[in-house]
């Protein structure tokens, strides 16, 4: 067991769900569900799949509890499988774009993990913001799996480069790397659609896709 975790309040909590405890299996789903559904959103590039992968992902969670260790902060584990689950999805789509995501999963097993939290709703934007940001996702959901995937762990989770190497079994460098390069493709990409979109404004078409956050 991974003593140097077990300090991870939410750790705790699946050590719980790992006896069966179904109350602290719905504290992780409650705490954890804004941010899996914005990540997988991002990754994907779209709510309506975020919100279906998210459940996805706890449902692996749930039937992962009986073997879990403690191998690593418990958001770290999450987004790992977050990660895989959301690669496979984006491969599936390219395969078989029409293809259901509803596995018919047992309904025993969905039980606490219905009621996954989305996005709380954000003020009304003006249409053309709104058409901004969707560029700037469909910008995101098109990079490179492994560059998408560090840049979001890094730009939008917050986590640590150590953490995100841990996820994607990589290296720090290489994390860096990725990241660096996920930032540079997206400038690129967006130039043209800033100048579009603020053609008297030198200084918004030259600013960093970040401030555009979606």
């Amino acid at each position: 067991m991974g003593e140097a975790y077990l300090e991870d309040p939410d750790v705790q909590l699946m050590l719980r769900v790992k006896d069966g405890d179904q109350d602290a299996f719905a504290v992780l789903v409650d705490r954890h569900a804004p941010l899996l559904v914005n990540y997988m959103t991002r990754f994907v590039g779209t709510q309506t799949s975020g919100e279906d992968l998210a459940q996805e992902v706890f449902l692996k969670v749930w039937r992962a509890a009986p073997g879990y260790e403690p191998r690593a902060r418990f958001k770290t584990w999450l987004l790992t499988i977050a990660t895989n689950v959301s690669l496979n999805c984006k491969r599936w789509q390219s395969r078989r774009p029409f293809l259901s995501l509803d596995r018919g999963a047992d309904d025993g097993d969905r039980a606490g993990i219905e009621q996954v939290a989305g996005r709380e709703p954000s003020p009304v934007d003006l249409p053309e913001t709104e058409e901004l940001k969707r560029q700037v996702r469909e910008a995101i959901a098109d990079l490179p799996e492994q560059q998408r995937a560090a840049l979001i762990m890094s730009r939008y989770e917050q986590l640590p480069y150590a953490d995100i190497a841990e996820a994607l079994d990589v290296s720090v460098m290489a994390v860096k790397s990725l990241v660096n390069r996920a930032k540079e493709g997206l400038k690129k990409r967006l130039a043209p659609v800033l100048k579009d979109w603020y053609p008297q404004d030198p200084a918004v078409q030259r600013a960093d896709y970040e401030e555009l956050r979606p």
